[in-house]
This record gives C-alpha cells, structure tokens and sequence, in this order.
C-alpha cells in the first residue's frame, strides 16, 4: 500500500539532519537569553510583579529549552525509553505554563473581548500540544503502526473503539 509516495509496509524515515547542530549555536542561544533576562531583571527590579514574571520566563524557558534538547538527543539515539514519556509531559508543561503566562500578561492591557480570545486560543494550543506530545507515540517500524505517514500511530476514533 503506497501513502504520500512511500511504501507503508517499510519503517519511517528518520528527519534531515539540520544545518543548526553546530556546538556552538545553543550556548550563543543561552547567552543571549540570560543577557536578556539579565537586562529584564535589573528594570523590574522594584516592580515586585514584573520581576517574578521574567524570573519564571527565564527560568520556564531555560528549561523548556533543556528539555527539548534531552529529547531531540533521544530520538537522534533512537533511544525511546521509559525517560522519554516523562520529558514529554514535562515540554508540554513547560510550553502550556509558558504560554498561559504570557496570556496572562496580555490580557491585564488588552479589551476583554481580545482577552478572552487570547485565553481561548491558549487553551486551544494547550490541548492541541498535549494531543501531540503526550498521547500520540512513536511508531515501532511495524507494519502496523506504518499506517500513519508522519511515523506515529494513530489515536483510537470512537467508531475503532466499539
């Protein structure tokens, strides 16, 4: 059976590697966010508030950042072990904690229209990326998990599941 131009019965391919894996990029990336947030810190240093969101912003981020890194290095070692579900759950706590801050931060300067827009859109991604994250699984390679051309299997729909 062919899909989107390939054979279902043979294993997905693994990504391109990308040109952005220099050892040098992500520490340029860290420090360019600590100056940054360095910088925050000291102009919300008597703003008690603000200063608690860019300390939680710098330090979300930094870890979403560790977090995804740790994970990409586990599918690049194709080694999906009992570690990996947990570092999903915890990007996606990160980038839901992430987003509703900013949310949050938004909606204390927009109208309550925008406001309750923005919190519905931040909910709608919070539930999107849990889908993506932490429900959907690798495939094995199998034959029948193949049956999925992005490489992971599908979620049961109501009527597969009667």
């Amino acid at each position: 059976m062919m899909a989107a131009g390939r054979d279902l019965d043979e294993p997905p391919q693994q990504p391109p590697e990308h040109d952005c894996d220099s050892p040098i990029l992500m520490p340029i990336v860290l420090l360019l966010l600590t100056v940054n947030a360095a910088v925050s810190i000291y102009r919300a240093r008597r703003d008690p508030r603000n200063l608690a969101f860019v300390v939680f912003a710098y330090a979300a981020l930094s870890a979403l950042i560790a977090c995804v890194l740790a994970l990409e290095r586990r599918r690049a070692e194709a080694a999906e072990g009992p570690g990996t579900g947990k570092l999903r759950v915890a990007v996606w706590g990160l980038a839901a904690a992430l987003s509703g801050c900013f949310v949050w931060r938004v909606a204390e300067t927009v109208p309550p229209a925008l406001a309750a827009a923005a919190w519905v859109l931040e909910g709608v991604f919070s539930i999107v990326s849990f889908c993506a994250l932490v429900l959907y699984q690798p495939a094995s390679g199998s034959g029948e998990a193949a049956e999925d051309v992005c490489g992971y299997r599908k979620l049961p729909l109501p009527e597969e599941l009667a």
